[in-house]
């Protein structure tokens, strides 16, 4: 399973937008998507392109970037961490 570094300065919500464009692409019969999903995704695309959900393309771009899953709830806070421009060291005391 192949993964890409984050830019320098990634964006979560640019990653939710890959995500959500990943999901579209898919449904849309994409093979190219379709391909990426197979790749990233134990569970590939469903028989019903229709039935691929935000989830599922949201794992994948995960782990094209080499996380294991998705942040939800809790992890959320260290991914958004790992995402901000600034060490811990430069951040303000909170």
């Amino acid at each position: 399973m192949p993964t890409i570094s984050l830019p320098p300065n990634p964006d979560l919500d640019h990653l939710r937008h890959l995500a959500r464009a990943l999901r579209e692409a898919v449904r849309a019969g994409d093979p190219s998507a379709a391909e990426r999903v197979e790749r990233q995704h134990p569970g590939g695309v469903p028989d019903d392109p229709a039935a691929f959900t935000l989830s599922t393309a949201q794992l994948a771009v995960a782990r094209v970037y080499g996380f294991a899953s998705w942040p939800r709830h809790t992890g959320q806070e260290a991914v958004i961490a790992l995402l901000s421009p600034l060490t811990a060291a430069e951040r303000p005391d909170e």
